[in-house]
């Protein structure tokens, strides 16, 4: 009997021997990975604008290499969700078989690596012996920091008693130190110059839609346009017929009349406007609508991708577009989240039968939608 017991009782020590024997083999080779693969700096980009996930750290601190880990917590990711720029320490409990964990550091820095963008608003055509204001001609944006002043910029001098082209060049940083710089030709020139007529000419479609509050909700009586450059809404009487539609535009079961008013600086305070191309359904080109938020463009905010459109043209003659994409676009006319990706081209200059909707989010970003 002793004898069994004996027996029995070595078989269970042998067993705890493998065991742990096991386990140290797991622990020293889950161990000796971590060692082997961690990246104990990691480096995120505080430009992308996202949120700095789990998932994402993990896979960049190599922890998902190492495969006996059966879980991890990462203690304080909640200290970087602002996405500001800086150095910062992560405690990162990483548990493998057997539920032993391993504790380590992972030191984690959120850099502003993208210099900002200087755009030209205008043309730089000056009147002779003009005061210079250079926030009408120019506009800084940053990722990061945002709207950049002029006045924390450098620009270099120009003398506008002396008629005839001059360089200018003018140059910003944000707070991370990254620097843009942009070299421009200024052309001050005499009340009888040819080019006079082209001193309040926009330089871009942002410059044009300057953005507004609230539109002013008082009837007030509207002025007579020519036939030529101002199309009269249609009222609400005719509204009320689908036989009787012209120059309206209709989506999330908004029916909106438009008017004419290419190159204006600003939307309409009721209805829409044309501010590139006439709305014509069937002439193989372009047009680009704007209207006001809050107004009656505030619901363009809920189009989507595939949401239809319909528009009937001045001649009564009816299409129904379809959303193909749906961007935040920046004043000066790039993605706002991407100011790589310039809008302006394929929103206003690629040819074919399309149309393009724009209302404003905030003082500086539009949201605009793509159509076809």
């Amino acid at each position: 009997m002793k004898k069994r017991e004996l027996l029995l009782a070595s078989l269970t020590l042998l067993c705890l021997i493998v065991v742990s024997i096991s386990f140290f083999k797991v622990y020293a080779s889950a161990k000796r990975r971590l060692d082997q693969v961690l990246v104990e700096n990691v480096t995120f980009d505080a430009s992308a604008k996202e949120v700095v996930s789990k998932e994402a750290l993990l896979v960049a601190a190599h922890i998902n290499k190492i495969p006996q880990v059966t879980k991890v917590d990462v203690l304080n990711l909640e200290s970087i969700q602002d996405m500001k720029p800086g150095t910062y320490e992560i405690t990162v409990k990483i548990y493998i078989q057997f539920d032993e964990v391993i504790t380590r550091k992972i030191t984690l820095q959120i850099r502003d690596r993208t210099k900002p963008v200087i755009r030209q608003k205008k043309a730089l055509i000056i009147p002779h012996n003009a005061k210079i204001d250079w926030a009408d001609y120019f506009s800084i944006y940053d990722t990061v920091d945002g709207i950049i002043s002029l006045d924390k910029s450098k620009i270099s001098a120009v003398d506008t008693n002396k008629v005839g082209k001059q360089t200018v060049v003018i140059s910003t940083k944000d707070q991370a130190g990254n620097t843009a710089k942009k070299e421009v030709v200024v052309e001050i020139v005499s009340s009888t110059s040819s080019h006079a007529e082209k001193l309040e000419q926009p330089l871009s479609l942002q410059n044009s839609l300057k953005k507004t509050t609230a539109p002013n909700t008082a009837k007030t009586p509207q002025k007579e346009s020519s036939a030529e450059n101002l199309a009269s809404p249609t009222t609400k009487a005719d509204l009320k017929s689908p036989d009787k539609f012209t120059s309206v535009i209709q989506f999330n079961g908004q029916t909106i009349s438009y008017s004419h008013a290419t190159g204006a600086n600003s939307a309409p305070d009721e209805g829409a406007a044309t501010w590139l191309g006439k709305g014509l359904v069937d002439d193989s080109a372009p047009t680009h609508f704007i209207g006001h938020n809050p107004g009656d463009f505030a619901t363009v905010m809920e189009l989507y991708v595939g949401a239809p459109i319909t528009v009937y043209d001045d001649n009564g003659k009816q299409k129904t577009y379809h959303v193909y994409e749906v961007v935040d676009v920046t004043d000066e006319g790039y993605n706002a989240n991407d100011l790589k990706d310039d809008v302006l081209p394929r929103m206003l200059d690629e040819k074919g039968e399309r149309i393009s909707l724009q209302t404003c989010i905030n003082d500086h970003i539009n949201r605009c939608v793509l159509a076809r």
